[in-house]
């Protein structure tokens, strides 16, 4: 039969490496010998949970009653099919995680944007637990906490769109650069749009044009063969247009790459390219 030494001792194996127990400040646990009580803190004890065999006193030897408590304070654990969810779960909700949170987020992005030599602002304090910005190019990243119950927040938001994305505490720096990628205004990817565009308004070739009028493709009148270009990026601002072809139904073929080096280039470059690509038909 499992003691209750066993299961405080499983539980802080399951704890001793995970995110929460950093946060908090590690692990510390304990037992009796008399198989009656035990105890394991994360940190100072801000999150504990507590075995009592018998607690009641009644001769109910085989009934082992488990408390977690925050702050002292209980916390609901039924529900949970493994103790440790329950416990990191109890850790999301104090103050300490939310503030280990901000800056793991934070210095995610910064570190991100500093492996891409990118310029960027930051404002707020670095070693406090208080909100703070990052402005890259013309996005800002916001990291606040909530007036109502104090917990982490971030937003990400375009100054030239006016769109924006958001999250909380139980995302991860990563989240917050999809955001940012999902947002910037590549000035590469944007003057392929355009010429693309001003090349396929009054033009009655049949050419076909992507939803995301990156990509243009044609075929002769017999489909024997296909051509298409594209724009790739490589990066924030960088990118290469691609000229491939393909006989038949078989497999496209590079032809030729042209690497843009701003964006007069690209409008250059793209122009050139769909004139390759109408020239299927002649």
């Amino acid at each position: 039969m499992e003691t209750i030494g066993d299961a405080v001792e499983m539980l802080a194996g399951e704890l001793e490496w995970t995110d929460e127990a950093a946060a908090l400040g590690g692990v510390d646990c304990g037992y009796d010998d008399g198989d009656s009580h035990g105890w394991l803190w994360l940190g100072d004890g801000l999150v504990r949970v507590i075995w009592e065999r018998d607690p009641y006193g009644d001769g109910a030897e085989d009934w082992v009653a488990v408390t977690v408590k925050v702050s002292d304070e209980p916390y609901d654990a039924d529900g949970y099919s493994h103790l440790s969810d329950a416990v990191r779960d109890a850790a999301h909700t104090t103050a300490v995680w939310q503030h280990y949170r901000s800056g793991e987020i934070r210095d995610g992005v910064v570190d991100w944007l500093d492996e891409r030599n990118e310029c960027y602002d930051i404002d707020g304090p670095q070693d406090a637990h208080d909100s703070w910005t990052i402005t890259w190019r013309d996005l800002s990243v916001q990291g606040y906490y909530t007036e109502d119950d104090g917990t982490f927040e971030w937003s990400v938001s375009s100054g030239e769109s006016g769109d924006y994305l958001d999250g909380d505490a139980d995302d991860g720096a990563d989240d917050v650069i999809e955001a940012l990628g999902r947002l910037a205004a590549d000035p590469m990817e944007a003057a392929f749009r355009e010429e693309i565009e001003e090349a396929t308004a009054g033009d009655d070739w049949a050419v076909r044009t992507s939803d995301d009028g990156l990509t243009v493709s044609m075929s002769d009148p017999t489909y024997a063969q296909s051509r298409r270009t594209y724009y790739e990026a490589v990066g924030y601002g960088g990118g290469r247009i691609e000229l491939e072809y393909r006989l038949g139904v078989g497999e496209w073929r590079a032809f030729d790459e042209h690497l843009p080096e701003d964006e007069a280039d690209v409008h250059a470059m793209a122009r050139e390219a769909y004139e390759w690509v109408k020239a299927v038909a002649e």
